[in-house]
């Protein structure tokens, strides 16, 4: 077993991201932050969560979040650039990734990692699919499915939390249950981990060419707008 270390977790709010700090921290390491990286602070990059509700996310399982805003022609020097400044300010020695198998990526998380002299981990990594999704949901985590893949699933299963019968609708379907085709993305609003679920509300569902996503903000975040709202008219 590898000694305690003090890492930091390149978090999305899915189910993977939430796996891999979840054994990180049973195992007896040590997280100083959930690094997200952000596109111009609109939301998180590739997931386009809202960043007050990460923020909020966070506060919830009582970490530290790190923001990495980042421009996407840039975007390989600034996540070195804000990496290389999280550690000078948390003297942390890995970043944790929840990475399964796609080569590609981990490639690409190990050179950014080495470039700033740290350890790359990647505690799912090449473990079957399936058995990763069934292990989140039966440690007691719940996740909301926030977008779907036109191709692969409807709208209906925007909302819904992933559970193990949903798991059995993916396999009648034939498509990936973990969703590594980008057939399904997630966000974790409780479980183990947190200190209190997340408290979110569902603005409205945007349609695009490919996906059907839900556009999320924390319950509290939604009242202000309201009353704001509510006091100039």
């Amino acid at each position: 077993m590898m000694k305690p270390i003090k890492f930091i977790t390149s978090f999305s709010g899915d189910k993977d991201s939430m796996l891999a700090l979840d054994r990180m921290i049973a195992q007896g390491h040590h997280c100083l932050g959930l690094l997200v990286s952000t596109n111009d602070d609109h939301g998180s990059w590739f997931h386009d969560v809202d960043i007050a509700l990460l923020n909020d996310l966070a506060k919830k399982l009582g970490m530290n979040i790190l923001h990495a805003r980042i421009r996407q022609a840039y975007y390989n020097d600034m996540f070195e650039t804000y990496l290389s400044d999280m550690k000078s300010d948390l003297a942390f020695e890995a970043v944790v990734f929840g990475d399964i198998d796609i080569i590609e990526h981990r490639m690409w998380c190990e050179a950014r990692c080495q470039m700033v002299g740290v350890k790359a981990l990647f505690p799912l990594w090449q473990e079957d699919r399936e058995l990763l999704v069934r292990e989140f949901i039966n440690k007691g985590y719940k996740a909301l499915l926030k977008r779907v893949n036109k191709n692969y699933l409807d709208q209906s299963f925007l909302k819904r939390t992933l559970d193990l019968d949903m798991i059995e609708e993916f396999k009648v379907l034939g498509i990936d249950v973990c969703g590594e085709n980008g057939e399904y993305h997630t966000l974790v609003y409780d479980g183990p981990l947190f200190l209190e679920p997340l408290d979110y509300q569902v603005d409205e569902i945007i349609e695009s060419e490919n996906c059907f996503s839900l556009k999320i903000y924390p319950q509290l975040y939604k009242k202000r707008i309201n009353k704001r709202t509510t006091n100039f008219s």
